[in-house]
């Protein structure tokens, strides 16, 4: 079962002459318990794509698709879907998930959180309240079901 799907994700940086692009159109999925290894040459951008993966970047372009479902995600939620997928089971408190994705000089609340988590689901869940990805933990956060 195909739980991730990304397509022509692109990453630039600068503009112009100082134009670099790090990642031009890659695609890939990922299966439910499958084993994923990046591999590739030096500067073949290994490591841009482990920053997007991880929530440490954000793409220039591209699409995320979970279950077969195109998400047509806001910035923030593309870096939290990222987030709880690529660590399945890890559960995140609020306070971890606003420092994460939205820094830790971010003025707004730990209720931020819950508001794009409700958000996220109702754009990939069939079922948003009976959830099949993004679970919650009562009184300890949210993680991603492996």
């Amino acid at each position: 079962m195909e739980i991730l799907k990304v397509e022509n994700l692109t990453k630039v940086y600068g503009k112009d002459e100082a134009k670099v692009v790090a990642l031009d159109n890659v695609s890939f999925s990922v299966e439910k318990g499958e084993f994923v290894a990046i591999i590739g040459a030096s500067g073949s951008g290994k490591s841009t794509l482990l920053h997007l993966l991880g929530g440490v970047d954000r793409p220039t372009s591209g699409k995320v698709f979970i279950d077969g479902k195109e998400a047509s995600l806001t910035a923030k939620e593309f870096d939290l879907v990222l987030l709880l997928v690529s660590n399945p089971n890890k559960v995140y408190s609020r306070d971890e998930l606003l420092k994460t994705i939205w820094g830790s000089s971010y003025p707004g609340d730990a209720r931020t959180v819950d508001v794009h988590v409700r958000r996220l689901r109702e754009k990939i869940e069939e079922h948003p309240a009976d959830p099949k990805f993004i679970h919650t933990k009562w009184g300890v956060g949210y993680y991603f079901a492996d």
